[in-house]
């Protein structure tokens, strides 16, 4: 049995008469609704878009900040050697000697003194 939409005649009657305005007012809110649906996922999409392309940019970032790390611990271990080098005995008797012009004293020239005692 055929609907009495599909039969043309009878479509022309029922759209004079006003029924078929009803089938196209059901149709434009469906087509509203699918409309806002897909607005809806492609919102969705741009934003998980741009949420990863965040994570790119941060994970650059953070990268970029781990290698500039790593190069400054290499820097502060160069300095500490060079501050344990420069603070070596053997180093410190030789500027002594050499810059400033100090000598080794002479037996006679150490006093010890004691605790509670007078000095000389």
């Amino acid at each position: 049995m055929e609907t009495l939409l599909a039969v043309p005649a009878m479509r022309r009657v029922l759209v004079q008469q006003g029924v078929g305005g009803r089938a196209r007012g059901l149709r434009n809110r469906m087509l509203r609704r699918v409309l806002g649906l897909l607005a809806l996922v492609v919102g969705l999409g741009m934003i998980h878009v741009w949420s990863r392309m965040q994570v790119l940019t941060l994970r650059y970032r953070l990268t970029g900040a781990q290698a500039r790390v790593e190069q400054l611990r290499q820097q502060v271990n160069r300095l500490e050697l060079q501050a344990a080098a420069q603070l070596a005995p053997d180093r410190l008797e030789q500027v002594a000697k050499t810059v400033l012009g100090l000598q080794l004293p002479l037996p006679g020239q150490v006093v010890i003194v004691q605790e509670g005692s007078a000095a000389p």
